[in-house]
């Protein structure tokens, strides 16, 4: 029997024995109740352009204002690659915010949500109306809230 061919399985068996047995089991007290932003970008990448309904779990870094949407982000640039943005409607967003009376920072920043929405991959055009730019674009991921009751506040970090 030729002990050279079985050599390579030998060795990627041992390597998977030992990587299985140092990695740390997820308690139930440390799982996330819902996606986490990693799995909710890419499932939003498999799914584009359609996107997919869920239950998100996120801890707020960053919030923004546009246009009257309040964004919720989970990093501290909302255009990482690695963030998604809770994205809320003008209606939402002054529901939430006692028609402008309370600022979003406190309310939001360092807290972790659990929210019920719709992800999807948006695109973003860099300098959409500048005659004769390269057209520009990447990708942000959005869950989308149009009820504030789809959004519970956990935690503060």
């Amino acid at each position: 029997m030729n002990n050279k061919k079985w050599l390579p399985l030998l060795l990627c068996l041992l390597a998977t024995g030992c990587a299985q047995q140092s990695t740390p089991k997820a308690s139930p007290q440390n799982r996330p109740l819902g996606l986490t932003p990693y799995q909710t970008i890419w499932r939003a990448a498999e799914v584009a352009p359609k996107g997919f309904p869920g239950r998100f779990e996120l801890t707020v870094k960053a919030v923004g204002m546009v246009h009257g949407y309040l964004y919720l982000n989970s990093e501290l640039d909302y255009r990482d690659q690695r963030s998604i943005s809770i994205e809320i409607p003008p209606k939402v967003a002054k529901q939430l915010l006692d028609n402008g009376k309370l600022s979003p920072e406190p309310l939001f920043i360092g807290k972790t949500l659990l929210v019920d929405g719709f992800a999807s991959r948006v695109r973003i055009d860099i300098n959409p109306d500048k005659p004769g730019a390269k057209k520009l674009y990447y990708y942000q991921t959005h869950v989308l809230v149009k009820d504030r009751r789809q959004i519970q506040v956990l935690a503060s970090q």
